[in-house]
């Protein structure tokens, strides 16, 4: 993180969703972990970038949209 000037940084996700100065996340992790990390942030009021491909199958990616209210 010191080499980017990262200001603060943590490899435990649910850090940063408990974070109240944190408003949104980007996810960028691999495709089998979209899922989980998404419905967690959907449920700690973050706003959410999703690197692609969003889940590894189609239940999932429409458990991921429906949750997120896309329409």
């Amino acid at each position: 993180m010191d080499r980017y000037k990262i200001p603060r940084g943590t490899t435990n996700y649910k850090k940063i969703l408990s974070d109240s100065s944190v408003d949104a996340v980007i996810i960028c992790t691999p495709p089998n972990t979209h899922c989980k990390i998404f419905m967690d942030s959907i449920n700690s009021g973050k706003h959410i970038l999703l690197e692609k491909p969003m889940g590894i199958n189609s239940k999932k990616i429409k458990r991921m949209l429906i949750v997120g209210n896309y329409p």
